[in-house]
């Protein structure tokens, strides 16, 4: 659980209900947020259609059991059993996308991830700017500098280890528009620049993970 994450008293109770019949899957909660009278995801979530995704931010849309790509470190209970088969999150990552990449290492063992909507956590969000560009919306959260680092150092790593040539120029292209959008919505534009390269020259000297 985030340290930050106020779980509704019975969040617990509706991810074990799941997770005692099931041990080889990872169950998560549904971090919200409400704005205007409308319940919202703190983070859109991904989930997975027959061999399509579909990108949801209203919470009232959910499912009471998603099958998503990703789930943010808020409200994650993981069974021994996989953390034997996968380990632990990357120590390495520190703050940024290591439930990205503990995702990715799920996904070539084959272990699914599901949202259960019942179990609900409050969580602060993060102002977020949105776009759209070519019919894809685009999120884009401030950040301090610092952050910016380890978010192209971490995202350049997780390219590295688990994508191929055509997702992984995808995935730079994008933390490349985030630093440029950066350059109109913040005020340290040097210090996002210099993060920026100095996360894409460590992203490239990372060893691999062990």
């Amino acid at each position: 659980m985030d340290d930050d994450a106020e779980p509704n008293l019975n969040a617990l109770e509706k991810i074990f209900e799941n997770a005692k019949k099931d041990k080889g899957t990872i169950f998560g909660s549904a971090a919200i947020h409400h704005v205007d009278g409308a319940t919202n995801l703190c983070f859109p979530v991904k989930r997975m259609i027959s061999s399509k995704t579909e990108i949801i931010d209203d919470y009232d849309r959910l499912a009471d059991k998603e099958l998503v790509i990703w789930l943010p470190f808020l409200g994650f209970l993981i069974n021994r059993c996989v953390v034997i088969t996968v380990g632990f999150p990357d120590k390495d990552f520190f703050i940024r996308n290591d439930d990205i990449e503990y995702a990715e290492r799920l996904k070539m063992h084959g272990i699914k991830i599901v949202l259960i909507k019942e179990s609900i956590i409050k969580h602060p969000f993060q102002t977020t700017v949105t776009f759209n560009l070519f019919k894809k919306p685009l999120y884009y959260r401030s950040m301090p500098p610092w952050k910016m680092y380890y978010e192209t150092r971490n995202k350049l790593i997780i390219a590295r280890r688990y994508y191929n040539f055509s997702h992984g120029i995808k995935m730079f292209f994008g933390i490349s528009l985030q630093v440029f959008l950066s350059l109109f919505f913040e005020t340290k534009k040097r210090a996002y620049l210099k993060s920026y390269f100095l996360g894409i020259l460590q992203g490239i000297k990372h060893k691999p993970l062990k």
